[in-house]
């Protein structure tokens, strides 16, 4: 299978990296589309080729005329999306018009809303799925009424939008007043700069529910539990570890088939340290973060969403590999030791010689690790953990 991977100028190109891996790794001819050739993943030796795309960002339609001409010219049998805005510019474009190639991504409403914090979190409370205790703000005098009402510390995130983007956990409510009034004057079709959502803070680790859904239907899945991430709260995984099925799988799998989910989905939760109970936190409506441990494990999500996509017939699988780990060193760990309290128990975490672990720098495909190594050394000159507004400091 000849299959079309899209990056771009954002931090989720780790994504990209490990999609391109296992779609190798199954056997597939793996091409990236890109706005920008210095990306790690396209110096990756299992890339067969790199080409022109304009950016999804900032050019939605063009990205998808871009993506469309080059699945006529060179024959790809789909396309692998590793961004929220590559997935709503694909799905936006199957819903207003047919497409050449069988496209592993889910309806355009299905997309909105599982951007959508807020709807996420009111169509899990109305399954019986437990969720933190939030509330939605759109003016100053709600977020008050807000920090009144939920105790401290708190959440503040974007109503709508992905990752960490504008996330911010304090017990400083000027913090939060300040961020709120500095927010952007603008929103755009996944971030919504304008409205935001608090939470009371559930300490305990972040856990997740990796599920591949076929037109409303579960393939296969995996769940994973995230051991020490960047930032240090509610981050990115940089030591993931896999678990036996949880019960809070089966609540990921009935939302996302509320939503008639249809490709590669992570659910989150938070696994509460006071009562051990799972609180649904959100949904990544695309491949994850932390693809390549499932691909690790066994679960090659990239390379199954991609024969899904082009073959009806999946049986669906839901063994689980566990206690398999994976560690990622560039930028996040790098990012880790230079702001945590025990720097070399950090470093000996992340770096030591380890059969147990798996990490996603290849000695036998080296270049991307280091153009990591690069991008974490550019980062560390800035303010790492403070809270970014812009889709490309994830």
């Amino acid at each position: 299978m000849k299959v079309l991977v899209t990056t771009y100028k954002t931090a989720s190109d780790r994504i990209a990296l490990a999609a391109v891996r296992g779609l190798a790794k199954a056997g597939c001819e793996v091409w990236i589309g890109t706005d920008d050739s210095a990306m790690p993943t396209c110096s990756s030796r299992f890339v067969k080729g790199v080409l022109p795309v304009r950016s999804p960002i900032e050019t939605p339609d063009e990205h998808v005329d871009d993506v469309r001409a080059l699945v006529a010219r060179h024959k790809f049998a789909t396309v692998m999306p590793s961004d929220d805005y590559a997935v709503y510019a694909l799905s936006k474009s199957l819903e207003q018009d047919k497409w050449e190639v069988p496209l592993p991504v889910p309806a355009l409403d299905a997309q909105m809303s599982a951007l959508s914090k807020v709807e996420t979190t009111l169509r899990a409370q109305r399954l019986s799925i437990l969720t933190p205790k939030s509330r939605a703000v759109s003016t100053a005098s709600e977020l008050d009424a807000a920090l009144e009402q939920l105790r401290p510390p708190w959440v503040i995130k974007l109503a709508r939008g992905g990752g960490s983007v504008g996330m911010e956990i304090t017990d400083d409510p000027n913090l939060i007043r300040n961020m709120f009034s500095d927010r952007p004057s603008h929103s755009d079709t996944v971030y919504d700069f304008q409205k935001f959502i608090v939470q009371e803070f559930i300490k305990g680790k972040t856990h997740d529910a990796w599920v591949l859904m076929q037109n409303g239907r579960a393939v296969c899945g995996l769940a994973g539990r995230r051991h020490l991430t960047w930032p240090f709260q509610g981050g990115g995984g940089v030591i993931v570890e896999t678990i036996a099925r949880p019960d809070y799988f089966d609540d990921a799998v009935r939302l996302l088939e509320d939503l008639k989910w249809h490709g590669p989905a992570d659910v989150e939760f938070i696994v509460s340290e006071e009562d051990g109970r799972a609180y649904f936190i959100e949904i990544n409506g695309r491949l994850w973060g932390n693809s390549a441990l499932a691909i690790h494990a066994g679960v090659n999500f990239p390379a199954l969403a991609c024969a899904m996509a082009v073959d009806d017939n999946v049986e669906p699988d839901f063994a689980f590999p566990e206690k398999i780990r994976m560690r990622w060193p560039f930028p996040n760990g790098f990012l880790c030791i230079a702001n945590g309290p025990n720097k070399l128990s950090l470093a000996w975490n992340i770096f030591r010689p380890s059969f147990r672990h798996g990490s996603d720098v290849w000695l036998t495909d080296p270049i991307p690790a280091w153009r990591q190594a690069r991008a974490g050394l550019a980062k560390l000159r800035g303010r790492p953990d403070a809270p970014s507004f812009d889709p490309r400091s994830r």
